[in-house]
């Protein structure tokens, strides 16, 4: 038979799914060393926590102004775009990085002095040689922005209580003299750049207006009318005063189209000739003064006849008649003095034509002096605000909480330290508990039999069964019956098991031999292992099935006990 006959090649221990029966049994059967475990990690975390040096803590909270605000204050007034010119030097326009001023708050620069009272503090009672700054800050300091507000929370600790509160209030000042420093230095840019620049535009405003000037003078232009009236806002937000040039040529052509239609009118066939007596007036001119008076008069003169005279009468016809020649010719001394007018408004618009690279030019120098004039009036009234601003007295940064040291040290946390104290006697406990299992290899379930083939299991008591007789009675007469020869019950690791059973083996059947010796067995013409669950070991069992091969001694099953609980 083959060695290896009893034993599976390749288990399917892999294959079997976590079963909490087992993890509760685990536990149970380890329950004294996981316990004693447990307890010593929360017996040391205990003492740890009560030993271990007391840490104190103190906080504070100020309010950050980056006087973005004050800044921006003193630019009111200024369109969007001239800001971004007056400003982008100073980036006095764009949101500061509280982020980037945090930063400076927690550098040397800042904090330096506090540190040095720090060390001349605790130098007093230990060696701070070795102590640097970075280590301090990391280690005691804790500065963070409130979220969403511009509110700075700084907290402090240290295994000195007492000097908790001066370190804070020496914080607290450091930074409030950082807030007007700060604002100082800024005003102090600010008037420097404004000077600065305007002293460039005085000189580019000047020569941008010569431009216009000459250019104006060059082509019969007029240069910049600040009147209302020759104004216009461009899409940039800066005036444009328009051209006398354009503005004649626009009131040449709005008379032209008037008189056009007037020409229209009066050389209608079907006008009626009494109305041509209103068209003067129209034209607030007294050439047509004369005729119109003799008109007038001969109405005058019918209408006094016809009251008196019958229609036919000849006089009247006549005065009549005349009137009428007189119509006439005031409708052609009207149409003459239109002519004349539309000539006139004609030579107007093509003496006022210019050519379209000349208007573009004209509007771009004029465009540009009128901007640099607009940022040096700004940029001037800039400079005047700033210097009002530096006059004018600015409290620090606001402390919204007074320096104060928390009642309770914030190190240790007893509670946390003791919990994580038990987790990790627990972890410890499992892990010894799960090493030792996996060195000792015993058999604790039926599960565990399975690398072994060709195994069969004939029963399955309770350890206290194998001193009753009639277990084996039983067997003998319900499995064992047709086994004729001397059958030895070979234990495995319990030998305290069968010490009364082997003193008693007479009793029961003198062919049967009861020991837990392999070399006693095998004088028998068949074995019967019998394996302790949580006794017998996996490495034991492998050991004697091989015996047994070698020996070529008939195996007839193993027959399994199990602790009671």
């Amino acid at each position: 038979m083959d060695s290896n006959s009893y034993i599976l090649q390749n288990g399917n221990n892999n294959d079997s799914e976590i079963n909490l029966s087992k993890i509760f049994d685990f536990f149970k059967r380890n329950r004294k060393i996981i316990s004693i475990f447990t307890l010593t990690g929360i017996l040391l975390g205990g003492y740890y926590s009560f030993t271990k040096e007391k840490i104190w803590q103190g906080e504070f909270q100020i309010v950050i102004d980056n006087g973005r605000n004050n800044m921006q204050g003193m630019f009111q007034g200024v369109s969007q775009k001239q800001l971004d010119i007056i400003s982008l030097p100073l980036n006095i326009n764009k949101s500061n990085d509280l982020q980037t001023e945090i930063g400076i708050l927690k550098s040397p620069s800042v904090l330096l002095n506090v540190f040095n009272f720090v060390k001349v503090k605790k130098g007093e009672k230990n060696n701070v040689d070795k102590l640097r700054f970075r280590d301090w800050k990391n280690k005691s300091l804790k500065i963070e922005l409130e979220k969403g507000t511009n509110i700075l929370n700084i907290a402090f600790k240290d295994n000195d209580k007492g000097i908790i509160v001066p370190v804070l209030k020496n914080i607290s000042n450091a930074y409030q003299n950082y807030s007007g420093k700060k604002r100082r230095r800024d005003i102090e840019l600010t008037e420097s750049f404004l000077k600065n620049q305007i002293s460039i535009y005085k000189e580019q405003s000047k020569k941008s207006f010569s431009e216009v000037q000459r250019f104006a003078i060059r082509e019969d232009l007029l240069a910049i009318d600040n009147s209302n009236s020759a104004k216009e806002i461009n899409s940039s937000g800066v005036s444009r005063s328009i051209t006398n040039t354009e503005r004649k040529r626009a009131t040449a052509a709005n008379e032209l189209r008037m008189i056009q239609e007037n020409l229209k009118i009066i050389n209608d066939k079907s006008l009626n000739l009494e109305e041509l007596l209103y068209y003067p007036y129209l034209f607030k001119t007294k050439e047509f003064d004369s005729l119109i008076n003799k008109i007038n008069l001969l109405e005058n003169k019918i209408v006094n006849r016809e009251i008196i005279y019958l229609d036919d009468d000849e006089i009247t016809n006549n005065l009549k008649s005349i009137k009428k020649s007189y119509l006439k010719s005031l409708r052609s001394q009207i149409i003459n003095f239109l002519n004349s007018k539309k000539n006139n408004a004609k030579a107007i618009i093509k003496a006022s034509e210019r050519s379209e690279d000349v208007l573009i030019k004209f509007r771009e120098l004029q465009s540009n002096a009128l901007k640099d004039q607009s940022i040096l009036e700004n940029l001037t009234k800039q400079y005047r605000s700033t210097l009002l601003e530096k006059a004018r007295s600015n409290d620090p940064w606001e402390l919204i909480t007074k320096p104060t040291i928390l009642p309770d040290p914030v190190s240790p946390i007893k509670r946390y330290i003791i919990f994580t104290g038990m987790i990790l006697g627990l972890f410890l406990g499992l892990l010894f508990c799960l090493i030792k299992e996996n060195n000792d290899d015993f058999i604790f379930y039926e599960d565990d039999l399975k690398e072994f083939k060709n195994l069969s299991i004939l029963g399955k008591y309770s350890s206290s069964d194998i001193e009753n007789n009639e277990l084996f009675e039983i067997l003998i007469r319900n499995k064992l019956k047709e086994i004729k020869g001397n059958i030895s019950f070979l234990a495995i690791n319990n030998s305290e098991v069968l010490q009364n059973k082997i003193a008693n083996n007479e009793e029961l059947n003198p062919s049967f031999n009861f020991t837990n010796e392999f070399t006693k067995s095998i004088e028998s013409d068949y074995i019967i292992i019998l394996i302790f669950i949580g006794k017998t070991k996996n490495k034991d069992l492998r050991d004697i099935l091989n015996k047994i091969v070698k020996y070529n001694k008939t195996l007839v099953g193993t027959l399994l006990f199990f602790e009671k609980d």
